[in-house]
């Protein structure tokens, strides 16, 4: 078996980052009780909090009214379990001046122990997928009913396409 080679540790964390980045918007970390105890550059910059707006268990205040509720459960549910982190809702997006569908996972870091020391995840904004997926299904059935709306005529006159 091949032996990997031996990557210096900044050059493996920024590969880590870019991995991380490549396939969401927000990377995030929190401390073992979920809260934000650390700046979050990225954070900043999608929900356009400032440090003192989304510290400790404020970032919640970002968050679409309407999913704040089942997002705060999901993310008790994580904590106290120290299982893997799920949920979806809406954030506030500082550049779209809207709140944005998102998914966000997270992962708790454990010790040796098995204690969980702190937590990382990762936001994606979907919310691009979601209006591809709306803007196709209103094609298809325009689509539909421009077809069936020729059949019906085609029929009145009697004629058959060829």
């Amino acid at each position: 078996m091949t032996e990997l080679p031996r990557l210096k540790p900044r050059l493996l964390d920024r590969r880590f980052e870019a991995l991380l980045l490549a396939s969401a918007n927000i990377v995030w970390w929190a401390n073992a009780q979920g809260e934000f105890v650390e700046e979050q550059p990225y954070w900043q910059d999608y929900t356009g909090q400032t440090w003192e707006e989304y510290r400790g268990s404020r970032w919640i205040s970002c968050l679409h009214p309407e999913d704040r509720s089942a997002i705060i459960e999901d993310w008790t549910r994580a904590v106290e379990s120290g299982g893997p982190y799920f949920t979806q809702g809406r954030i506030w997006s500082a550049k779209h001046e809207a709140y944005r569908a998102f998914q966000t996972r997270g992962v708790a870091v454990k010790n040796e122990r098995g204690d969980v020391e702190e937590w990382l995840g990762a936001l994606t904004d979907v919310q691009d997928t979601i209006d591809i997926q709306a803007l196709l299904e209103r094609t298809r059935k325009d689509l539909a009913d421009a077809l069936r709306s020729l059949r019906a005529r085609e029929a009145e006159s009697g004629s058959h396409p060829a």
